[in-house]
């Protein structure tokens, strides 16, 4: 999965998001040497995604197949969590070999407000990755709290059984529109099918949280045709990480640079209606020298330019 370079860009994703109240307050001084501690908590996980319940309880998304959950406030020194839902004990089980698995997840807008459902991006058994949504339990709160396999419901499916090891993407979130945008990789194809709307890889795809889909996605500019209509926008590679920027409405997408060093770019992307971020055509800037010389069919007239990008085999 180019783990470094996830991680690089997870980093990028905080860092960018946050957007102090006063622009001109100085950043505060970085901790000296020594002034670190290491708190394993989720050591050996295999944890894709993380998210807090609105009352600060922390769930952890599990490739292998679950979702675990902590109640730090209560118990702050538990590393094992309660199970609140396992997906390896769906009627399909969970296909978790290589980079497939349980990629994605997030919280309805209104979970406290009569919506209380998780929508997760996973590959069952059959290999056919899905977008399902559960239905949270409360209980007794605390550790107690627990979903189950009877409630979901599938709101959207892939329409190719996945055949190869890697980029499936997973980076989603619920929008402040309160539908459910979600990104899928180029299923390591080398990047022809990101720019195929008949198939559904290397997009950014948006549905309502019923399932339905919205009139006005890029996808159905040619009515009920052969485009997919769930397409919002294309061009990407192995989108593995994204996140809503609250404060400015922002989807902001990690996408993770191709193999080639001497070209690859990791490259962090603005969410907009109907672009189309480049690949394989484009990697980085959509302009200058490199840019010609690198990817030549590259044009700023057709492509986004990500917000931000560095090379992987050049100084930056």
């Amino acid at each position: 999965m180019a783990t470094c370079n996830v991680l690089i860009l997870q980093v990028l994703l905080v860092l960018l998001t946050w957007q102090p109240t006063v622009m001109s307050l100085p950043l505060p001084e970085a901790p000296r040497d020594g002034h670190f501690t290491d708190d394993y908590r989720l050591k050996g996980k295999l944890a894709t995604k993380l998210k807090f319940l609105p009352d600060g309880r922390l769930m952890a998304l599990q490739k292998m197949g679950k979702i675990q959950l902590y109640d730090y406030d209560n118990n702050p020194e538990d590393t094992k969590g309660a199970n609140y839902l396992d997906l390896r004990n769906h009627p399909l089980g969970v296909n978790n070999y290589a980079e497939r698995g349980l990629l994605g997840f997030d919280l309805d807008t209104k979970f406290t407000a009569g919506r209380p459902y998780v929508y997760i991006y996973w590959s069952p058994g059959n290999r056919i990755f899905r977008m399902s949504r559960f239905t949270h339990i409360e209980n007794t709160g605390g550790l107690t709290s627990t979903s189950s396999l009877e409630s979901e419901v599938i709101l959207w499916e892939d329409n190719e059984v996945a055949e190869t090891c890697c980029h499936y993407g997973g980076g989603m979130g619920v929008g402040p529109d309160n539908m459910l945008y979600f990104c899928t990789g180029d299923k390591y194809e080398g990047g022809g099918i990101s720019q195929d709307m008949a198939r559904t890889g290397g997009k950014v795809h948006r549905i309502y949280t019923n399932g339905s889909i919205p009139l006005d996605n890029m996808g159905m500019d040619d009515g009920l045709e052969g485009n997919l209509d769930t397409i919002f926008a294309v061009g990407l590679r192995n989108p593995y990480s994204a996140t809503w920027d609250v404060p400015s409405s922002r989807f902001l997408i990690a996408d993770v640079g191709g193999n080639d060093q001497s070209t690859a770019w990791e490259e962090l992307n603005v969410l907009k209606p109907r672009r189309n971020y480049g690949w394989p055509l484009c990697e980085g800037p959509c302009s200058g020298v490199t840019r010609d010389q690198d990817f030549p069919s590259c044009s700023c007239s057709k492509h986004a330019n990500p917000i931000f990008g560095y090379p992987h085999g050049k100084s930056w």
